[in-house]
């Protein structure tokens, strides 16, 4: 039997051992539906303080209960671990670390670059390697699939793909699972094999022709709604201007059905995704020496647009300068305790540099550090003391409603 079917017929079985490396907000779920599924899962990260909280079992994601983590814990088909000696014992490997900008826009591929050295110092014959992290169109092949041709033959001793993460945080009654799992492989072998894996863990697989095609088709997903927020929020400042509600505009325009997609204006644009994956696409555009325009000007937008909003505010209510403002809500996203790109750093940077009193509120968020500087959020109670809020994050919970503000300034209705 060749390494192609033993690998087949070990995921029939369901006798694979599946090794994931990044426990953070992709890896930790994707390895609770794997094992959930009927695999034996290790857990890889090199953060030492997130293996100890998990085994713990106490959970740092807020879609999944200590509960979970504590019976995870217990299971003997469910290790964590920071020693990426495992990966001897694992038949396919899931790379899902952070691929981060730096300063300037450009890709930071440190953390890919980790994983895959652990991968190729503890490889064997015959496994298969999937990569989820957001990446550039031609980064499987060029990080992974060049190093590995070395040693192995693709699609007949070691299999290589690409499946981009479609998780979608803080999505109440919403499970991740249905939404269909893009896969890819280096050779039709691959592909196939990833396809008959993820069909395990997700209802629905859509295999695609290659590896660029799903690289390229995740980045467009995360571009097509960078670029819209940042033109509805442009639209926002139009209809301010107008004195008409932006909120009714969209509910018109909704009535045309299929031929329109909402967005909605907000302070900013957060997550390790939305504001990071259209400059992954850019990248390899400018290489080809085919610029994508619309991602620069929606940058500048998007860059530009809690200034605007916060300047126009203060020069409307100048007294804000005398008093306490109260951020509410400090998450890039409602319902999750996740502070990636958050457009609240923002707010409170802009406002610091007014000389203004910041606090903030957000249940999901206890503390936090932003350059170099602690804050943590108040008790509920303590809201009444403040003047102005800028409701940054409206989590489902908040009851903004019974809030007791003296005055509650929303820029966005």
């Amino acid at each position: 039997m060749n390494d192609y079917n033993k690998m087949e017929n070990r995921i029939y079985k369901k006798e694979a051992v599946i090794g994931i490396i990044g426990l953070g907000y992709v890896g930790l779920p994707l390895a609770i539906e794997i094992n959930n599924a009927g695999f034996d899962v290790i857990g890889i990260d090199t953060d030492s303080k997130k293996i100890s909280q998990l085994l713990n079992g106490s959970s740092y994601i807020s879609d999944i209960s200590d509960e979970i983590i504590h019976q995870k814990i217990r299971e003997s088909n469910f290790i964590v671990s920071t020693n990426d000696n495992y990966l001897l014992d694992v038949d396919i490997v899931i790379i899902c670390v952070p691929t981060p900008l730096n300063n300037v826009n450009e890709i930071n591929t440190s953390f890919l670059d980790l994983a895959i050295s652990s991968v190729i110092r503890n490889i064997k014959k015959g496994q298969l390697i999937i990569l989820e992290s957001t990446v550039y169109p031609g980064a499987t092949e060029e990080l992974i699939n060049s190093k590995l041709i070395k040693y192995f033959t693709l699609g007949k001793t070691i299999f290589t793909g690409f499946s981009p993460e479609r998780i979608n945080p803080g999505e109440k009654g919403n499970t991740w699972t249905s939404i269909p799992k893009i896969v890819s492989g280096s050779t039709e072998k691959c592909a196939n094999l990833i396809a008959q894996f993820y069909g395990h863990i997700f209802d629905t697989t859509f295999k695609v022709r290659s590896i660029k095609i799903a690289e390229t088709a995740k980045l467009l997903e995360n571009t097509y709604r960078f670029i819209n927020i940042s033109f509805i929020n442009e639209i926002n400042k139009f209809t301010k201007a107008l004195g008409i509600n932006i909120n009714e505009v969209i509910s018109a325009a909704e009535t045309k059905g299929e031929n329109f997609h909402s967005f909605y204006p907000s302070f900013g644009i957060g997550g390790h995704c939305i504001p990071i994956d259209p400059f992954y696409l850019q990248h390899t555009a400018k290489n080809l020496k085919v610029p994508l325009k619309f991602i620069s000007l929606a940058d500048n937008v998007n860059k530009r647009i809690t200034s605007d909003f916060i300047n126009i505010f203060v020069q409307n209510n100048p007294e804000i300068l005398e008093s306490k403002v109260l951020i509410i809500g400090v998450a890039y996203k409602k319902n999750v305790n996740d502070m990636r790109e958050s457009a609240a750093l923002k707010v409170i940077e802009e406002l610091k540099e007014l000389k203004v009193e910041i606090n903030y509120y957000d249940p999901y968020i206890a503390s936090f550090y932003h350059k170099d500087k602690k804050y943590t959020s108040i008790k509920f109670d303590e809201i009444k003391k403040f003047n102005y809020g800028f409701v940054v994050c409206p989590h489902d919970d908040l009851n903004l409603k019974n809030t007791p503000f003296t005055e509650l300034e929303l820029l966005f209705p």
